[in-house]
């Protein structure tokens, strides 16, 4: 399903592609994964990159996943590559502060107008959010579960770690992640972003909050 709604954020409408299980019933509650793509991608490469809609009724199938819903918003300004890169123009500080505005921004957008609009149209069960997110949108994930933890059960971060800003603030948040039914980490060890994202499970153990983490060595490398 594709949806289009504004953003009075960004003021402008964004894009959203959700995955609805097969008999989807307007009358039942659904459990519900908000899935956030990276930098290169945009709210449709869950679908065309990966198969989403395929991996889904598969696992589905088998049991592996309860029937839910899967959002995947826009998780860009405008067009793609316009939110959260780094500006050639720009020094290095300041492609990191203007990166850290940017995040700080998307949070607003997401909280504001991507949950409001599809929470009102579909039908959500308040026992489980989860939101999860890959490389950029691994990013906006910590970024999320660091300043609205209550709003979600359960995270994954995909090939991503978290800036120093926001390391600091998972302490204040340890006691509602420690909630969570899973925070999930993983990242390939080949991954220019790995030691950030061994960085955060290391600092999640130190802070006691229960995780998975998981670290693919590359193909090459278990043969």
């Amino acid at each position: 399903v594709l949806e289009k709604f504004y953003s009075k954020t960004l003021n402008q409408v964004k894009g959203c592609a959700l995955y609805l299980p097969p008999g989807y019933k307007s009358t039942h509650q659904y459990p519900i994964l908000y899935l956030l793509h990276g930098s290169g991608g945009d709210y449709l490469s869950w679908f065309f990159d990966m198969n989403l809609d395929n991996l889904m009724d598969y696992l589905r199938s088998n049991g592996a996943v309860p029937e839910m819903i899967v959002v995947m918003p826009d998780g860009h300004e405008g067009t793609i590559g316009t939110l959260l890169q780094p500006y050639s123009q720009t020094s290095s500080e300041d492609n990191g502060e203007r990166r850290r505005r940017e995040y700080i921004r998307h949070v607003s957008y997401f909280v504001n107008d991507v949950i409001p609009f599809i929470e009102s149209k579909y039908n959500v069960s308040p026992e489980f959010r989860a939101i999860a997110g890959l490389s950029m949108g691994g990013y906006q994930t910590t970024h999320l579960i660091t300043t609205h933890p209550d709003l979600f059960h359960a995270a994954g971060i995909f090939s991503a770690g978290a800036e120093e800003s926001v390391l600091t603030r998972f302490s204040s948040v340890k006691d509602h992640l420690s909630k969570y039914r899973l925070v999930y980490l993983s990242c390939g060890n080949w991954d220019f972003l790995f030691d950030q994202s061994k960085a955060l499970s290391k600092m999640l153990n130190e802070l006691g909050i229960s995780h998975v983490y998981y670290a693919r060595a590359h193909l090459s490398e278990s043969m």
